[in-house]
């Protein structure tokens, strides 16, 4: 999720960041970066081939593929946890 709102808010600027990009780069994308995001190689090396034009669409891809990781892997880990229902029980939605 933080990667998802670190890209949202580079995409959102009038004026693209390189700084911000690198950043993004450096934490979520790069190979052994401290937060690595799971995404396709050929991905990871197109973010930093693209670095130094820095164009709008920079983690385009890379958020796709997370959205779908998440959709299909972790959202679907989720509703089938003690959590879920915790908050269905506190939120008094119907599960």
């Amino acid at each position: 999720m933080e990667f998802w709102e670190r890209v949202n808010v580079f995409r959102f600027q009038k004026k693209k960041s390189k700084k911000i990009a690198k950043t993004i780069y450096n934490q979520f994308v790069a190979d052994g970066s401290p937060k690595q995001i799971n995404v396709l190689m050929t991905t990871r090396n197109k973010i930093k081939d693209d670095l130094k034009r820095c164009p709008e669409s920079l983690f385009d891809v890379a958020q796709e593929e997370i959205y779908k990781l998440m959709e299909n892997d972790s959202y679907v880990r989720f509703r089938r946890s003690p959590y879920y229902w915790r908050c269905c029980c506190i939120l008094n939605f119907d599960k």
